[in-house]
């Protein structure tokens, strides 16, 4: 289970998403069992415009998680 917030203003962008992940009882024979877990993550973005960007229909790129995107 998880939610996710992302905000935008201008080129600037940031998120928080949390995580909350269930204790797994039901295993095989020769496994272990999991126990549950919760997971918090940010990110920060900015997006600016580039020539380098290759794509055909002149979208504008921005870095986001360390990955270069494009976006219409």
């Amino acid at each position: 289970m998880s939610a996710e917030l992302d905000y935008t203003h201008g080129p600037w962008g940031a998120g928080v998403s949390a995580t909350r992940a269930f204790a797994q009882h039901r295993k095989p024979d020769n496994d272990t069992p999991t126990t549950a877990y919760y997971s918090l993550d940010t990110n920060a973005t900015y997006r600016f415009k580039t020539s380098d960007c290759t794509n055909v229909k002149n979208e504008t790129c921005s870095f986001k998680s360390a990955m270069l995107a494009c976006h219409k």
